[in-house]
């Protein structure tokens, strides 16, 4: 049963969290909370803000790619060839 409040808690924090901004201070949140009845310490808090933190590191950021349609970039360049060679006497 303690597992159920702990999610509970946690997802409560996150939303004040969003509520507030992301660089809240912990005791912020903390008084947010508690006229709810949800009481939760500020360890808690920080230690939500900080995984939130680090999950946006690993989000993958859009990278522009090649239309499949233009084929001009993917075929290799050829080489370029010297002028022919004129000798005269």
């Amino acid at each position: 049963m303690g597992r159920q409040r702990r999610k509970g808690r946690t997802k409560a924090v996150r939303t004040a969290v969003r509520r507030l901004g992301r660089h809240a201070a912990a005791r912020d949140v903390v008084a947010l909370l508690a006229p709810q009845g949800i009481e939760v310490n500020e360890s808690l808090v920080k230690k939500i803000q900080v995984e939130a933190f680090k999950a946006g590191e690993n989000v993958k950021r859009h990278q522009e790619r090649v239309k499949l349609t233009d084929k001009r970039r993917r075929r290799p360049m050829s080489q370029k060839k010297p002028a022919p060679r004129i000798y005269r006497r």
